[in-house]
């Protein structure tokens, strides 16, 4: 690859990783102001344009009313309450359509200007197949919140918030190999082993961050460092209470937000000890100006601060700027993991 086309092609991803960080982000708003089901249709091309006119938003929000959100939970709402709620996901949906064209346009022109070699060609074409996948779960994930339930099950949330992180990850991993290929890490197989840890431990706790958010789980245990009084809540402790297809039901059974809020938290203080041992033990394998184990430190401690805020925030509702916050947090502690493993797995500095 040319200099000229890698300086122009990796700004194009570096472009494509901004604005799949705030995707993420306007969809964990979309989720925490409960607005993914207010726009009930899927149209790819006149779904882009907005209610113009109060006829037109009068007609929106009469769609809207058919379906059990309205009926079961907002059946007090009225056209301004609604016209929020319509803006939330509106604006996720047209992110979505404008990252679509920023990545497809440039795409488009660098093939003709034979700029991409046969094996970066398919890594793009596989990043193109992973969006087009999120926007269909996305899609799927709504029309199961258009049935009998109004709300999503916690779980496909999750599985939406998953693969977007696979998308973003794969996107960050391609822009490293075009405007940083080589790495001069001194690499061993603990420190290998250990960043793959980290990592694994990191997207299970996302994972479970992701059912929280989708359980509402911060608003039935929303003391700290204790659960309500106890260290560990009463149902985890009776193994009969048990009760696993929880996870898979529009509920928030007690059982579900208890497993899940504890072990959010286990693993919060898992990864703050493992975050520690990464800098201690392996801040000299860096030989960078601005070392990664001091970010991946930083960063989780400020991630489990902003979280411990959120939990102690949720009175009666779960606070759109703290758990806004808390996203992105997670969003950048996932972003510094992504590029310190490609300094350790990438190719060697020769």
């Amino acid at each position: 690859m040319s200099d000229t086309a890698r300086k122009w092609i990796g700004a194009w991803l570096i472009t494509g990783v901004v604005m799949t960080f705030i995707m993420v982000i306007i969809g964990g708003v979309t989720r925490l102001t409960g607005s993914g089901l207010s726009i009930v249709e899927w149209n790819v091309i006149m779904g882009a344009i907005p209610p113009l006119n109060e006829g037109e938003w009068q007609e929106a929000f009469e769609q809207y009313k058919q379906f059990p959100q309205y009926e079961l939970m907002n059946s007090d709402m009225n056209l301004k309450g609604f016209k929020f709620i319509f803006f939330w996901e509106y604006f996720h949906r047209l992110w979505g359509r404008l990252i679509g064209i920023v990545f497809l346009i440039p795409f488009i022109f660098f093939l003709i200007k034979k700029w991409l070699d046969k094996t970066f060609l398919y890594k793009l074409l596989v990043l193109f197949f992973l969006g087009g996948i999120q926007g269909l779960i996305g899609w799927i994930m709504v029309k199961s919140g258009l049935q009998d339930m109004p709300w999503v099950a916690p779980y496909k949330l999750t599985l939406h918030l998953s693969t977007a992180l696979l998308l973003y990850g794969y996107l960050i991993w391609l822009t490293m190999d075009v405007l940083s290929p080589t790495s001069n890490v001194e690499r061993t197989t603990k420190l290998k082993r250990f960043s793959l840890v980290f990592m694994g431990i990191l997207i299970i706790q996302i994972f479970l961050g992701g059912m929280m958010s989708g359980m509402k789980a911060g608003l039935f245990y929303p003391t700290f460092p204790k659960m309500n009084d106890v260290w560990i809540p009463i149902v985890l402790l009776n193994p009969s209470d048990w009760d696993f297809s929880t996870f898979f039901m529009n509920n928030r059974d007690s059982f579900a937000v208890a497993f899940i809020q504890f072990f959010h938290r286990i693993t919060a203080y898992l990864l703050v000890l493992l975050a520690l041992l990464f800098w201690w033990r392996y801040k000299d394998n860096f030989k960078l100006s601005t070392n990664p184990t001091m970010l991946v430190l930083i960063a989780v401690l400020l991630q489990a601060t902003i979280g411990v805020i959120t939990i102690l925030s949720c009175k009666g509702h779960v606070p759109l700027l703290w758990g806004s916050l808390h996203q992105a947090g997670a969003l950048v502690l996932y972003t510094v993991m992504v590029v310190t493993l490609h300094r350790v797995y990438g190719k060697v500095e020769s």
